[in-house]
């Protein structure tokens, strides 16, 4: 979904259509490293971007799906009434499996 709001914000005329519900998602992972340079710098940044000003900037800028459920965003807006699925990270090691079973099952 993310990959689609970037294409489609650069102007490509192409409209997203859930299919399936749920809707498989990707989840992203955000921390501060053990030995930081700087890491209260690093803190406030994770601070800033976990904020409702944060997520509406990566939402509506990079076209993320926010993590704060009160913020609105053009995906949250399209998956309305759908559910969200989070994808186990360690499927990616699987991946080309994983993919062709879904394939087989859903289309």
């Amino acid at each position: 979904m993310e990959t689609f709001a970037k294409i489609q914000k650069a102007g490509a005329p192409i409209e997203w259509v859930p299919g399936r519900n749920p809707i498989p998602a990707s989840t992203h992972l955000l921390g501060v490293y053990a030995q930081a340079r700087h890491p209260n710098a690093a803190k406030l940044f994770v601070d800033f971007l976990l904020s409702a000003e944060g997520q509406k900037l990566t939402a509506n800028v990079i076209g993320s799906y926010p993590a704060n459920p009160n913020v609105e965003s053009d995906l949250r807006k399209k998956t309305a009434g759908y559910r969200l699925h989070p994808v186990n990270p360690k499927m990616m090691a699987r991946f080309d499996e994983v993919n062709k079973q879904y394939m087989e099952i859903f289309w």
